[in-house]
């Protein structure tokens, strides 16, 4: 039988010899779960000191990351699981949750309304976000019943994704007005579902990220909103308002963007694409890209 993962038949290759089964199983994929909901509440050390150029820094690192994380994994894979018509639909769709929320905004000057628009603002953001953690979770759980070797491969890669992403999402909801203690837990919340979708993995198996491979474009499109038109405003407004003249935060977006441009060669290399092994069970074997506009290559024939 020709082994297979996410969909993608492996010739001429062998299977893991380890894997995990059981309560073993189980232990392992909710630990490293919980590890990468826990790297949410990370960036609260970085803004103690202050919450200036520190802020400005995060939320350009978060734009950088975003921007990446769309253009150089999500799209590229829902493109190649979904093809492009509904790839796109689902990014508008998700790109739209948020330009309606926007438009939700009061146009008189009423505090309460706008401190209502705001939470909304701020709930769709962590609406998309848990999605993605969702699926983050099923691809955990499926790479771990696999084998051990490509459980720990798709954490490193998960972690790499998450690590950056989280912190900018931190700074966005101190941006926002949120205390340092209330951002975290908030965000500790959104990264929540990837626990439940570490179990729909275990018991749906490949199954659930079939069902849920969706997500990814839905993602995909509120992510782009949110990095063009909250996270960039917000910049612009924070340089604005500052006593002080902040420095602009180019860099620091460059760095998440060649950051994630790394990662996507680094996962490119050794058979791995947001957390998906596509075959490195033998040399013979190469991964395939999932950009539509790269070449694709072919598995070895039996």
């Amino acid at each position: 039988m020709t082994p297979s993962f996410g969909g993608l038949a492996v010739h001429g290759a062998a299977p893991p010899a380890a894997t995990l089964d059981g309560a073993p199983l189980v232990a392992v994929v909710l630990v490293a779960a919980g590890a990468l909901v826990a790297v949410s509440a990370t960036g609260a050390w970085w803004l103690r000191g202050g919450q200036g150029p520190r802020l400005l820094a995060l939320l350009g690192l978060a734009v950088g990351v975003l921007l990446g994380d769309v253009l150089l994994h999500l799209l590229p894979h829902a493109w190649s699981e979904q093809g492009a018509a509904p790839t796109l639909m689902l990014a508008v769709a998700g790109f739209g949750l948020f330009a309606a929320v926007d438009r939700m905004r009061p146009r008189a000057h009423d505090h309460a309304a706008e401190a209502r628009w705001s939470r909304t603002r701020v709930a769709a953001a962590l609406l998309v976000d848990g999605l993605h953690h969702l699926l983050d979770g099923v691809m955990l759980a499926v790479a771990f019943s696999a084998s051990p070797t490509l459980g720990v491969a798709t954490w490193i890669a998960l972690l790499a994704h998450e690590l950056p992403k989280e912190w900018g999402e931190l700074a966005m909801l101190v941006a926002a007005g949120r205390s340092v203690r209330r951002a975290v837990r908030l965000n500790l919340a959104a990264s929540a579902p990837m626990l439940l979708g570490a179990g729909l993995g275990l018991a749906w198996g490949e199954g659930a990220h079939a069902a849920l491979g969706w997500l990814g474009a839905v993602a995909a499109g509120g992510f782009l909103y949110l990095a063009l038109f909250l996270l960039l405003p917000t910049l612009r407004r924070l340089r604005e308002q500052a006593v002080t003249p902040l420095p602009a935060p180019w860099r620091a977006m460059a760095a998440g963007v060649v950051a994630m441009a790394a990662l996507a060669m680094a996962e490119q290399r050794f058979g791995l694409d947001h957390g998906h092994l596509h075959g490195p069970f033998g040399p013979e074997v190469k991964p395939r890209s999932f950009a539509p506009w790269l070449p694709r290559t072919s598995q070895s024939a039996d």
